[in-house]
């Protein structure tokens, strides 16, 4: 049985001579944008502080992923180059080859393509240009720039290094020198 009370019916649906299903739908139209309104408020709230814890565990998250990064460094140090004073000097990397004869303009597409779809991967974008003024600078100049950007070299030929969040960014060794099967165009 639909019992109609004061507060839950405007006063013109408390008489229960008045009171019948025709009543109830208009009632409760009247009834409507408010409870809407409440509810969407209550929503918009709810996704607001939803959206904000999100960003602090992010932030938390990075955080506790670099301090355990650190942690592990100070446990290896000599597998490990976090510290600034154990930063590797850079070295030209290993003579390699191509699993087929390549081209100069295919090299060069080859290193345009990663150093466009790398920053997409992960790491911070500065670092990313930092990484690719220093494989495309001479050997003394990289290091300067390797150094100034705060970049941790872990391996001295640059394909693996880190930045100071602890971020790992590794290097394709057709970015960082030629193949020795290049064919050079004639």
């Amino acid at each position: 049985m639909i019992s109609a009370s004061s507060s839950q019916f405007p006063s013109e649906f408390t008489d229960r001579n008045r009171f019948n299903c025709h009543d109830v739908t208009r009632g409760w139209a009247v009834l409507d944008p408010l409870r809407l309104k409440a509810e969407k408020d209550l929503e918009s709230r709810v996704v607001l502080v939803g959206s904000v814890l999100a960003n602090v565990l992010n932030d938390i998250s990075d955080e506790l992923s670099a301090l355990s990064w650190r942690m592990i460094c100070a446990k290896k140090t000599d597998e490990c180059s976090m510290l600034p004073e154990t930063t590797k000097k850079l070295r030209k990397p290993k003579p390699w080859k191509h699993p087929h004869p390549i081209t100069v303009e295919q090299l060069k597409q080859t290193r345009e393509e990663f150093w466009d779809t790398a920053p997409h991967y992960g790491g911070q974008r500065e670092i990313w240009d930092a990484l690719q003024a220093a494989a495309e600078a001479e050997l003394s100049l990289a290091q300067t720039i390797v150094d100034s950007a705060g970049i941790i070299v872990s391996s001295a030929d640059m394909t693996v290094c880190y930045d100071e969040r602890g971020a790992k960014y590794e290097l394709p060794k057709y970015v960082l020198s030629e193949p020795t099967n290049l064919v050079r165009d004639s």
